[in-house]
């Protein structure tokens, strides 16, 4: 389960509104990003939040909480946070979800967490984006399984704000 982590400076991860964001990535970060994850599709990818390095991950953010630190948790384990937190669990990709919980090694240990963007849009972004928080990079936009593969493996869980 979750540790509490000691308060982090909260305008240092992603708190504080910028002129500039969302905005698309440049050249190098798509060379970045699509080598690791070569499911995506660059015209879905916007930057939402600049890298961090502040020690939150993809997980306490999609609940809120950015002072929380996961280590590998088994998918178990995960799905009682998840519910713990408010949550309700949701056929997996079910079109109610707010988050997806990926998983690895035949989907018992979970990897990523994502959920869908809500943020501002900015002219050209397509509707029903999902947003990561890259560990320990920026958060961005992507379509809903585009992460998936050997870095993250496969949507396995999907939760709904209850």
């Amino acid at each position: 389960m979750p540790r509490k982590k000691k308060p982090v400076n909260t305008a240092a991860v992603g708190t504080v509104q910028h002129d500039s964001l969302p905005r698309p990535v440049t050249d190098e970060e798509w060379a970045d990003y699509s080598a690791a994850f070569p499911g995506l599709t660059r015209a879905n990818v916007y930057v939402t939040s600049p890298g961090c390095y502040d020690g939150y991950n993809c997980i306490g953010w999609t609940v809120g909480d950015t002072t929380l630190e996961f280590d590998v948790e088994a998918v178990t384990g995960m799905v009682r946070f998840y519910l713990d937190m408010g949550f309700v669990e949701v056929p997996a990709g079910h079109d109610a979800a707010d988050v997806d919980l990926m998983a690895i090694s035949n989907g018992h240990f979970a990897s990523h967490a994502t959920k869908k963007y809500t943020g501002p849009k900015i002219d050209g972004m397509p509707d029903d984006l999902w947003e990561s928080k890259l560990y320990p990079g920026a958060r961005v936009t992507h379509g809903r399984l585009e992460l998936a593969g050997e870095t993250y493996g496969a949507l396995v869980k999907s939760f709904r704000k209850a």
